[in-house]
């Protein structure tokens, strides 16, 4: 019985030691944005595969750009949305407003069939952090508020602070 005592002890000290490690190298306090395109499934269903996929490259060819400006990093693009993070909180408000202000001059001379309409979610907060992605609540956050947005609105939560 005192061996697996021992035994339960050391692997407790090593959970924490490797616990600590993996705070300090993947833990990270980041802002997190999801943009989504609003009615992109209607829009391939109406219009087809090639001009969804067309559509979807045009809306990546728009907001990429001023993610990559405003100091943020592409996580991934997944279908017709994007997932990003920023180190500074501002930097990721600017770069919604951005998106938004990019898209509404896209769209001054299209047909309402032909626009290009975003939903936007952030948050900040605490993540794991890894080369090619993140996890986290911080992302499950982001991606409820996203998906609460309408077309053209920026949801961020409301400070419990």
């Amino acid at each position: 019985m005192e061996d697996k005592k021992l035994d339960i002890d050391k692997l407790l000290a090593e959970k924490a030691e490797i616990e600590r490690i993996f705070k300090a190298h993947f833990s990270k306090t980041v802002a997190v944005m999801f943009t989504d395109i609003k009615g992109s499934t209607s829009f391939y269903e109406l219009r087809g595969d090639i001009e969804g996929r067309a559509m979807v490259h045009q809306h990546n060819q728009i907001v990429i750009p001023e993610i990559t400006s405003h100091n943020g990093t592409l996580v991934k693009t997944i279908g017709d949305a994007t997932l990003s993070l920023f180190e500074d909180p501002s930097d990721a408000l600017r770069s919604a407003i951005a998106i938004q202000k990019a898209l509404y001059r896209y769209n001054l001379d299209k047909t309402e069939a032909d626009q290009i309409h975003v939903k936007i979610g952030l948050n900040y907060g605490t993540g794991i952090v890894q080369t090619d992605d993140i996890y986290g609540d911080v992302v499950n956050v982001a991606s409820r508020l996203v998906s609460i947005a309408r077309a053209g609105e920026i949801v961020i939560p409301q400070d419990n602070g």
